[in-house]
């Protein structure tokens, strides 16, 4: 689909809700959670990402044709996605957490492994407010970070998520991260400029959260 091709042009907005559903989150387990989605969303549009990036342009997409609930069914990165297709505009986000871990659906307190209550939630029209801070023209719900913090995170391979989420469903639960020779024996040091309020002087790792908790 080209970024200037909207896939909701020929529907009506009758059901003001679209499902935009990443069928690679947690992907050993994708078959069965797109059935149960299709089951859930009755009558809503689901439209399924096939590339990095799409969700967002769905999102934003699906604002421009008057769908006024959003609803990201994946895992966080999916959300991530969603959320920044849907900054500035007046619609709401729904989850329906498919990921790994599913932060940010913990943090907001929703069902854990339970599809059909996030859906009532979403049905009910039950929402909350929540900042959208941004950092280099990205929105994030959940935390950015900058050095080491956040190139593990980028060389983390989607392949290695999932055996931590096998092992999580185990009970064996592990923490990883691919090895520092991977991704640099040396970070660079930063300087936090901040108006209000002073720093140590240098930093090799630095995150901004808005979670309770760093999991």
């Amino acid at each position: 689909m080209r970024k200037d091709q909207s896939p909701f042009t020929k529907f009506s907005c009758v059901n003001n809700t679209v499902v935009i559903l990443n069928p690679a989150a947690n992907s050993d387990r994708a078959q069965r959670l797109r059935g149960e989605v299709g089951n859930l969303a009755g009558d809503s549009m689901i439209c399924e990402t096939s590339a990095p990036g799409e969700a967002e342009t769905l999102a934003r997409h699906a604002v421009g044709e008057g769908f006024e609930k959003i609803v990201a069914a994946g895992g966080d990165g999916t959300i991530n996605e969603v959320v920044n297709g849907l900054a500035g505009s007046n619609a709401t986000l729904g989850l329906l957490p498919m990921g790994t871990v599913n932060v940010f659906a913990m943090e907001l307190g929703l069902p854990s492994n339970n599809l059909a209550s996030c859906w009532q939630i979403i049905e009910g029209g039950n929402t909350r407010l929540v900042d959208l801070p941004s950092a280099n023209g990205k929105y994030f719900v959940q935390l950015a970070g900058v050095g080491l913090d956040a190139q593990v995170v980028k060389e983390t391979s989607a392949t290695l998520k999932r055996k931590l989420s096998d092992l999580r469903r185990t009970n064996r639960g592990a923490q990883t991260a691919p090895p520092l020779h991977r991704i640099g024996k040396r970070f660079p040091q930063r300087r936090i400029v901040c108006p209000d309020r002073q720093w140590p002087p240098l930093w090799r790792s630095v995150s901004f959260f808005q979670t309770s908790s760093h999991r």
